[in-house]
C-alpha cells in the first residue's frame, strides 16, 4: 500500500458539498469514484441527523456522518454510535439567560429541534418539523441537549458575552460578505475534529491519512489537522489561512476539485 495515499476523504456540507441545498453531479461523481477505490467517505456538519441524511442519501453509498457540529456521530447504518449533551448545570444557565434577554433559541435532543419564541422563522431551513417551546428553560429541563443554535448577529453576540464564563464551544457561521449569520453551541469537545479522530482511531488510521475540506470556523481545526486541508474559494479567511489547498467555490465542485488533484492525480 502506498504509504503516502489518502485513505479517508472528510467533507463539511453547507457551502463546501453542496451550496443552497444544490449537490454539484462532479461531488457526487466525485465522491462515488474514491468510495469504490476503497477509501472513506465522512461527512460532516452542524446539521441533525435526519438533516444530514438528506444530502448523504443523494450520493451512490451510504457513510458515516458526523453531526451537531460534532456533538453526535452515526455510522452507515444510521446507528447513532456517539453523542455528547451539555451539562445539564451549564444549559441551564444557557437557557435561563437567552429567556432572561429573549434571545431565541433552536436546542436539539436527540434528534429532535425545539424552537422558542422568535427562533422558527429563522431557523426553519434546519427542520421544518421543529417543535414549538415555550422557553428554552423548560425544554433544558426536560432534555438533554447536545446542540444550540442562535441566529442573527445582535443575538448571537448578546449570549456570547453572556455565557463568556462557561466551558463551551462557540462556532460561528458568516456569509460571502463577512455578515455573522448565526452560531452553534455545544460542549467544548463536541468538535468536528474530535469526532472525526475517534472515528479514525477506531479503524487505525490518523490524520495522515485524511483529506480534509470544510468552509467555516467548525471546519478549521479539522482543516489544519488534516494530512491534506482544502477550503473551497467561499470559505472564512481563517480557514483558508490553515488550508494546503484553496480551490473552485462550493458551487463549482470545490470537493470535487479537491478529490481529483489530492487523490485520483496522485
Amino acid at each position: 500500500m502506498n504509504n503516502n495515499a489518502i485513505r479517508l476523504i472528510v467533507s463539511d456540507i453547507d457551502s463546501t458539498l453542496i451550496w443552497r441545498g444544490h449537490l454539484p453531479p462532479q461531488n457526487r461523481a466525485a465522491l462515488t469514484a474514491a468510495h469504490q477505490q476503497g477509501i472513506h467517505v465522512v461527512l460532516a456538519t452542524v446539521r441533525k441527523y435526519s438533516s444530514a441524511k438528506e444530502i448523504a442519501d443523494q450520493l451512490n453509498f451510504a457513510c458515516p456522518l458526523i453531526c451537531e457540529g460534532g456533538a453526535t456521530t452515526y455510522d452507515a447504518t444510521g446507528q447513532c454510535v456517539a453523542a455528547i449533551a451539555i451539562p445539564a448545570d451549564i444549559m441551564h444557565i444557557i437557557a435561563q439567560t437567552a429567556d432572561h434577554h429573549a434571545i431565541p433559541l433552536l436546542l436539539t435532543s436527540t434528534g429532535t429541534n425545539y424552537a422558542t419564541a422568535g427562533a422558527i422563522k429563522e431557523l426553519s431551513s434546519f427542520d421544518p418539523d421543529t417543535h414549538h417551546a415555550e422557553n428554552a428553560t423548560s425544554v433544558s429541563q426536560h432534555h438533554a441537549i447536545t446542540r444550540i443554535i442562535v441566529a442573527e448577529a445582535h443575538h448571537v453576540h448578546a449570549l456570547e458575552a453572556a455565557i463568556a464564563h462557561l466551558p463551551l464551544r462557540i462556532a460561528k457561521h458568516f456569509n460571502r460578505d463577512g455578515v455573522l449569520e448565526d452560531a452553534v453551541i455545544t460542549t467544548p469537545t463536541a468538535t468536528k475534529e474530535a469526532a472525526l479522530l475517534a472515528w479514525c482511531q477506531q479503524r487505525g488510521l490518523d490524520w495522515h491519512d485524511v483529506l480534509a475540506i470544510g468552509d467555516a470556523e467548525a471546519d478549521l481545526a479539522m482543516v489544519q489537522a488534516a494530512r491534506i486541508g482544502v477550503a473551497p474559494a467561499n470559505a472564512h479567511a481563517t480557514v483558508k489561512a490553515v488550508a494546503n489547498w484553496v480551490g473552485p467555490l462550493a458551487e463549482a465542485g470545490a470537493v470535487a476539485a479537491a478529490i481529483q488533484r489530492f487523490v485520483f492525480d496522485q
